[in-house]
């Protein structure tokens, strides 16, 4: 049981160095802690010509390579990674007069990565990162060719439109070679798939292009010959200014946020001074911390569509302005208020007849009422005073 927990453990530190869609998509949340365990085999058995052309390595002639590689990825502030990672690469050379093997720690790798923009569906980074190779190319060599012996000086960008269940990206680099080997553009792009059981389909291109000649492109018989001898007459390593396009397609299984299975494979479509064959793969990746959802990709995107953005509040409507008198000045104004008698507070007028007419009811005859003798107006008759006439 304990042996099984290690091995599980080991499978879960590790993450492809190969620029495939597996490795696309990453997180920038602080904390976090991203691995992966791939391996990756590739089988050739003929070359793309300097015209393009596809040429055969020989009736009984093939070349191959098992690459392991491991990475572990960290992020300690928002928005910036860093990685380190080594590569193990088991290759052997077949042909009518030998068998060649070579097995070794063939290179590491450190780098970085930084999140320049993000927004509700568009994700855009930056990645520099430096392979050194552990082994170098000689001359007299006699040991078939795991890695191109050259440092690699390599700087990327890549972005990512995730529209729920259906997510594109494209990336495009700079890889500058040592040891006199030809400088590339690296580019790539794809599509993921992504289903509301976990599962995801996926598919993408990986390919490079020669910027910068190879220091010895006027001497290319040198490599050519070396190649012939050790390599089995392949070009997977040390051609002269080679261009590649490779093919990527894959099955992933996403146990939880946490832990994911993939399965793929792909092959080479075109090229020149480069081998032409097909390679298959396996990767375990797994993280933890961070916030809820730990890389990108791990997001239930697929579950959920992006969120609409909000439209703003409507305003209120706006009323004329009017006049308020300002009340605020200490004085009570109740004494201002105006008063309304009760019904019963008026004063009915003084008729000029003693009786007074009521209203009768309905179906009732109109009567004439004789007020009390109290209750009778009376009349003051005034007395004009005379004046009295002066002598």
């Amino acid at each position: 049981m304990k042996k099984s927990n290690m091995l599980l453990f080991l499978g879960a530190l590790a993450v492809a160095l190969q620029s495939n869609a597996g490795e696309v998509f990453r997180t920038f949340n602080e904390g976090r802690f991203d691995s992966n365990f791939s391996v990756d085999y590739f089988k050739t058995e003929a070359n793309y010509s300097s015209s393009g052309s596809s040429t055969s390595l020989g009736a009984s002639n093939s070349y191959q390579i098992l690459d392991i590689n491991i990475l572990g990825r960290y992020v300690p502030k928002n928005d910036f990674g860093v990685f380190g990672a080594f590569n193990i690469g088991s290759a052997e050379s077949s042909n009518a007069v030998a068998t060649r093997k070579n097995s070794t720690l063939n290179n590491f790798t450190i780098g970085s990565d930084y999140l320049l923009y993000k927004a509700d569906i568009l994700e855009t980074y930056v990645e520099a990162s430096y392979d050194h190779d552990l082994e170098k190319i000689k001359s007299d060599t006699d040991s078939v060719m795991n890695n191109d012996g050259a440092g690699h000086l390599k700087i990327s960008v890549t972005s990512i439109l995730d529209y729920g269940g259906f997510v594109p990206y494209a990336r495009g680099g700079i890889d500058y070679r040592t040891e006199g080997l030809s400088t590339l553009f690296t580019y790539g792009g794809g599509l993921e798939i992504r289903f509301e059981n976990a599962i995801v389909l996926g598919a993408g291109l990986n390919g490079y292009l020669t910027l910068k000649e190879d220091s010895k492109t006027n001497q290319a018989f040198e490599r050519d010959n070396l190649t012939a001898r050790v390599n089995a007459g392949s070009q997977k390593f040390y051609g002269i200014n080679p261009n590649s396009l490779d093919t990527d397609f894959y099955f992933k299984y996403e146990a939880d946020q946490d832990l994911s299975f993939k399965l793929g494979g792909g092959l080479t479509v075109l090229g020149s001074n480069s081998a032409q064959g097909y390679h298959v793969g396996a990767a375990v990746t797994w993280g933890f911390g961070g916030n809820q959802y730990g890389r990108s990709y791990d997001r239930p995107a697929y579950r959920e569509t992006p969120a609409a953005r909000r439209s703003p509040p409507k305003p209120k409507p706006q009323t004329s302005p009017r006049f308020e008198e300002d009340t605020r000045d200490g004085v009570n104004q109740d004494y201002f208020k105006s008063v309304k008698p009760t019904k019963e507070e008026y004063v009915k007028p003084v008729e000029e007849e003693s009786q007074i007419i009521t209203k009768p009811l309905p179906g009732a005859k109109q009567q004439l009422v004789t007020p009390p003798a109290y209750e009778k107006d009376y009349k003051i008759k005034l007395k004009k005073k005379k004046k009295k006439k002066k002598n």
